[in-house]
């Protein structure tokens, strides 16, 4: 059983900085959880309505195993996503950013995989693809790329695992004589064929402002300049008040930005601003982004819920004595 001010995380790392699965109808943690714990996914359970906030349907008993489990649920209730005076009910994805190292990414991605296949078992449909049931999804790094191909590119998780791993081991995987340049050359024409192949308009230089008509899932994920190490510049599907985004920009720049990291690749120039990866600058987690997000796209709604996913840790840090 937690404790009132505990937080619950779904991570490949469960020990990395927590994250609060949100309730209505103020932004802020429950004052009473336990989690359903199972080998690599916990699933919080806050007072036995965790999966309610995702589904509409609430569950019990709460089970705690450390090996995989079912999940039992009682239905009581149909799915919606709305509050009970109709009042939009806000889910949030987030996904943390990781770099050369693929296993931290697929971890992340097979832990949102059995989340989804949970949630189409009580929905009674079990292909429902993140972006039907996100209306925010929010990444850093690699886990920006993740979240433009969840989002915006309105790709299954099946198939955005398949296409990282192909696109990751050919790019990351080059030979050791490979120079920056070649490496770069060879990520943005796989990013071309990426988008061509899955964006509706098969359009290679596909903008990353998304049509009217696909704007039921909101995309971000974070990127730097070199000239201000400060703050994330947020790379937006969606218009916004926000002066600082880059709005004019292609989905596979917008990819180059998220995961732009030196020496691996050379110089991303946008619009006069030289881009660097945020994951490895303080922002891994952009937790915080979601929430500013959140509040500002959906003033009048309720955040239900916050699944936010991290990718690992490399390993253990030994100390040497030699």
């Amino acid at each position: 059983m937690s404790t009132p001010s505990s937080h619950n995380r779904i991570g490949a790392d469960a020990s990395r900085p927590p994250v609060s699965l949100l309730k209505r109808p103020r932004i802020k943690a429950p004052e009473s959880s336990e989690t359903i714990e199972t080998t690599g996914l916990i699933l919080p359970s806050a007072r036995g309505e965790g999966m309610e906030m995702l589904t509409g349907r609430k569950e019990t008993p709460v089970i705690r195993s450390n090996s995989p489990a079912t999940l039992t649920t009682t239905n009581e209730t149909i799915p919606h996503n709305l509050g009970e005076v109709g009042i939009k009910r806000v889910r949030i994805l987030v996904l943390d950013g990781e770099h050369s190292r693929s296993s931290g990414v697929l971890s992340a991605l097979e832990i949102l995989r059995e989340l989804m296949t949970r949630v189409g078992y009580d929905i009674g449909d079990n292909t429902v693809p993140p972006w039907k049931l996100f209306d925010l999804i929010v990444g850093s790094g690699d886990g920006g790329w993740v979240a433009l191909m969840l989002g915006r590119l309105r790709m299954s998780i099946a198939h955005t695992i398949d296409e990282y791993q192909r696109i990751h081991s050919q790019v990351y995987h080059m030979t050791s004589t490979a120079s920056a340049e070649e490496r770069a050359i060879l990520f943005d024409n796989l990013l071309k064929d990426l988008v061509a192949r899955t964006s509706t308009s098969k359009n290679p230089d596909e903008p990353l402002l998304s049509p009217l008509s696909e704007m039921e899932c909101l995309t971000v994920i974070l990127a730097m300049t070199r000239e201000n190490l400060a703050s994330p510049v947020l790379f937006r599907t969606y218009s916004a008040r926000n002066f600082h985004f880059v709005q004019n920009c292609s989905v596979r720049n917008a990819v180059r930005a998220a995961t732009n990291l030196s020496p691996l690749f050379p110089d991303l120039i946008i619009d006069g601003q030289n881009y660097v990866t945020a994951s490895r600058l303080g922002h891994c987690n952009p937790i915080t982004t979601a929430l500013s997000e959140a509040r500002m796209m959906f003033p009048h709604s309720e955040i239900s819920s916050i699944i936010s996913v991290g990718s690992g840790h490399p390993g253990p840090i030994a100390y040497s004595t030699t």
